[in-house]
């Protein structure tokens, strides 16, 4: 960008020099130079505020003054941190290191896609980058996914952020590593007989959930609270997922969820096609299914609503067990049936309500499980 109109704020002969110019995207940016140790803080005028250290600028953009985080995007330094203040209407790429984007309340403070076909597939990309947080924020009107995360694999943060109305994911992450801490994903995945909703990880990626909801994502196709797929590990902790199917590991890929909640419509969660389902603790509202060679254990886990029944067949397996830390042994609700060649074990006190084998599948129960009507188990006697 070139630099015009000098602006003379130069002090020599203390501890920093500082030198400001008005550049012609009508940022002000101050440059200091700290000649020794310390913390030098200045304010200019202008449409932005800019602070350098030796390593590191924050810039200040304020969306409602027509600023561009894009433009900020482009400063050159080890670290940039931006601090975004209103909603800003843009779709933005995050492709360097050392990047901190963040608000002061997710309420007010954002990214919004401008929408209309020229739009870019997601309101915030971060591609190949490393060493990026993102906190605070309000991303939404995305034409697929509010947040795309693609080819990062170190230290990616997203904290205390809202992902609402994007058209068919609140987030995706593929090939990265990604933590997401006290976030929540609603209204996602408006598009018409697509697959969607709150937040999916593809592609061998490996992405983290604390304290996460993902509710009330209205998919017109199939509404999905949170996806591990493709050799994917998705963790769930303390969270709430909701959906018509609130959790699925598919492909290859593993569920790993403790002390959370799921509440599904058609199924609290499935593991399918040499998927994994590991859950420990916490509440299952819904039917549960394993398919296709597929996996589900429950350690300590209590099934509190099952109206309809849980699927074990296609030569999958089921696992209930005792979680040691407190003694807590699982329960399921309502009639487990496992066919097709599957396989399993429920023992440490799990309790089953009513279950059934079929077609060649069995289960194995030891002599604490506590028991319903059993029927066609031979290795599970009434």
């Amino acid at each position: 960008m070139r630099s015009e109109r000098p602006v003379k704020r130069a002090r020599r002969g203390g501890r920093c020099i500082i030198a400001g110019a008005t550049m012609s995207n009508g940022i002000t940016r101050l440059a200091t130079r700290c000649l020794v140790a310390g913390i030098c803080l200045s304010l200019a005028g202008g449409t932005a505020i800019a602070q350098q250290t030796q390593t590191s600028w924050t810039i200040t953009v304020d969306c409602q003054s027509g600023q561009s985080i894009n433009e900020a995007l482009a400063q050159t330094s080890p670290f940039l941190t931006i601090e975004v203040r209103g909603q800003c209407v843009e779709d933005v790429v995050v492709r360097r290191d050392g990047v901190t984007l963040r608000g002061i309340d997710p309420q007010r403070d954002g990214i919004r896609s401008p929408g209309g076909p020229d739009s870019a597939e997601a309101t915030l990309l971060i591609r190949g980058a490393r060493r990026v947080t993102v906190a605070n924020l309000r991303i939404s009107g995305g034409r697929r996914e509010g947040l795309r995360v693609l080819d990062s694999t170190d230290d990616v943060t997203i904290s205390n952020c809202n992902f609402e109305s994007n058209g068919v994911w609140g987030a995706s992450v593929t090939d990265s590593t990604v933590a997401f801490v006290d976030s929540e994903f609603s209204g996602n995945g408006a598009l018409i007989d697509t697959i969607g909703g709150g937040l999916i990880a593809a592609r061998g990626s490996d992405v983290a959930c604390s304290n996460c909801v993902s509710a009330l994502n209205p998919q017109s196709g199939a509404n999905l609270g949170a996806v591990a797929f493709s050799g994917s590990t998705l963790r769930l902790l303390d969270s709430r997922i909701e959906g018509d199917t609130a959790a699925l590991a598919q492909s290859y890929a593993r569920l790993l969820i403790e002390n959370t909640e799921l509440v599904g419509v058609t199924w609290a969660f499935q593991a399918n096609a040499y998927g994994t389902a590991r859950l420990t603790g916490g509440t299952i509202s819904g039917p549960m299914l394993a398919k296709s060679f597929s996996s589900i254990e429950l350690i300590g886990a209590t099934q509190v609503l099952n109206q309809l029944q849980n699927f074990v067949t296609e030569s999958s397996k089921l696992i209930a067990d005792r979680l040691e830390t407190n003694q807590l042994s699982t329960t399921l609700g309502g009639l487990t049936l496992v066919a097709d060649f599957s396989t399993g074990r429920l023992v440490n006190g799990t309790a089953v309500e009513e279950l059934m084998c079929a077609l060649g599948g069995d289960i194995v129960c030891d002599a604490s499980t506590l028991k319903g009507p059993v029927s066609g188990c031979g290795s599970c006697s009434p």
